[in-house]
């Protein structure tokens, strides 16, 4: 044998999964194709760096020697293999022994005594089967939602979580008092999930958070950019720094036309808490910032009865089945480090996930929340705490049993009081929500009353007023069931505050 002292410039283990999953009425998520991990080393013929001129020293020594050696392979190291027991296949040459397996690095030596040229490079590889983890590793979360649903109703929920913030509480009473547009938008929210096996016993963890390479999304025409925009939910950071607060930020997207699909790249994951309380049922759980798609005249897609996803996830410094390499050099010094850098781990691992999602467009479409909204006005109402008692006693006959007091008419101008009511009641396996905005004026109506026989004309005042009630509803599947909730609020209100201004009469 040969030995000589050089080093790799390159070295890479990779192993890639695969998940299919189908998200409609029925999800499911299986494991998907099987991959071959692969190894790979490079070593050029630069006669500086990595095959260096001492090794090329070494090659003629052992060559030109009192035994010349004749073998066609110069040995500059070994890859050691432990957890080997985590794969399958080992590539031949392996010499096994009880905890790990050692594989030979050895680079091709032509006959040319030219070992430095610099021009060439050699690239070993081997190939193992890892066995695919107990548990389904990543998976998509999909909803198709409506627009306009999106932007009333996330603020309102943002009120209900922090009910101390006045400037948000403003926002939303504009939301909800201007007028409702319809937008020709359809809008596709996404999140990609990414779920580690972790043994304690034995920490195998990625080196920094994954990445999401790449999204794409088959596309049933040919579109333009200009109607189609990308999102991504996410903090705007400069030099380290958070300058601004998360919010909803432009994402670049591209279309493929040959492919026919809506590409876009790298996002980053953040960790989220762990599941499990312990041994190997604990996973590493990752998850996507959310991304919104919103698509612009999207009557193609009615058309469409499936359309295909898929999300691409890269794992730095982490091997999924749990092999542990560690390459060592001629002389059985551990390299750890990249001999260009000095700062990379050596070898480089990296597992790569893809989530092959089919969206099934009408069970998506199904499922999706609407939002109806309604303006009412009651005119001769004067408008305190008893009108709005009317308002939750309606609601409570019509079923909402939770109902919430986000503001009242105490913080506010005495002669233009307002509401702020939230309702809720469950429907079959769905929530039904319902806000109510109550905006109040009050003033006094001069009037002239002619009294008698004697016909003597009288001024004096009347205390009168308005009510002008907003609603906005959100109910997954059947908007119908929505609105004919909210009607029937209105009927019953308009009774009860009829009865009301006759009594005032």
């Amino acid at each position: 044998m040969i030995f000589a002292r050089a080093v790799p410039e390159k070295a890479k283990v990779t192993e890639t999964y695969e998940v299919d999953q189908v998200i409609s009425v029925n999800p499911q998520r299986t494991r998907g194709k099987q991959h071959n991990g692969r190894i790979e080393i490079t070593v050029p013929y630069d006669g500086l760096r990595y095959f260096t001129r001492q090794a090329a020293r070494d090659v003629e020594r052992a060559r030109g020697g009192s035994r010349p050696a004749a073998d066609p392979e110069a040995t500059i190291g070994h890859l050691v293999l432990a957890e080997h027991d985590h794969v399958e296949g080992l590539p031949t040459g392996v010499r096994m022994r009880a905890e790990y397996g050692v594989i030979p690095v050895a680079v091709p030596l032509p006959r040319t005594p030219d070992l430095t040229a610099g021009r060439k490079s050699s690239v070993i590889t081997h190939e193992y089967q890892p066995r695919y983890p107990e548990i389904i590793p990543a998976g998509l979360e999909i909803d198709v939602m409506d627009p306009d649903a999106v932007d009333y109703m996330s603020l309102a929920e943002a009120l209900a979580d922090t009910p101390e913030d006045t400037g948000l509480y403003a926002k939303v009473v504009d939301r909800i008092r201007q007028k409702v547009g319809f937008q020709n938008v359809l809008l596709i929210r996404m999140t990609v999930h990414l779920s580690l096996p972790f043994d304690p016993e034995r920490p195998n963890v990625p080196t920094s958070n994954p990445e999401v390479r790449r999204v794409t999304i088959d596309w049933p025409t040919i579109t333009s950019l200009r109607t189609t925009e990308l999102e991504a939910y996410a903090t705007l950071e400069q030099n380290g720094q958070q300058i601004k607060g998360a919010d909803w930020w432009p994402f670049p997207v591209r279309y493929n036309p040959a492919d026919r699909r809506l590409e876009w790249e790298k996002l980053g994951m953040g960790r989220v808490a762990e599941n499990g309380d312990g041994g190997r049922a604990r996973t590493i759980n990752y998850e996507s910032p959310p991304m919104r798609l919103l698509i612009e005249h999207p009557g193609e897609l009615y058309r469409t009865p499936q359309l295909k996803l898929s999300a691409e996830i890269e794992i730095p410094g982490y091997l999924m089945s749990g092999l542990e390499p560690r390459l060592f050099n001629a002389i059985g010094r551990e390299i750890s480090t990249s001999p260009e850098t000095g700062r990379e781990a050596f070898p480089a691992l990296t597992t790569r996930v893809t989530v092959n999602g089919t969206l099934v467009v009408d069970d998506a479409f199904a499922k999706r929340s609407f939002s109806p909204y309604h303006n009412i006005v009651f005119d001769d109402i004067i408008p305190d705490e008893m009108r709005v008692t009317d308002i939750r006693n309606v609601l409570k006959g019509l079923g909402f049993s939770e109902i919430e007091d986000k503001s009242t008419e105490d913080a506010h101008d005495p002669d233009s009081p307002e509401w702020f009511l939230r309702a809720k009641r469950r429907r079959g396996p769905d929530q039904m929500d319902l806000w109510v905005y109550v905006e109040g004026t009050r003033h006094v109506l001069e009037r002239e009353q002619i009294m008698g026989d004697s016909r003597v004309k009288t001024k004096g005042g009347k205390a009168t007023g308005q009510i002008r009630l907003h609603m906005l509803g959100r109910l997954p599947r059947d908007h119908r069931e929505m609105t004919r909730e909210m009607n029937a609020l209105q009927k019953a209100l308009r009774d009860r505050y009829q009865y009301h201004m006759a009594w005032r009469r």
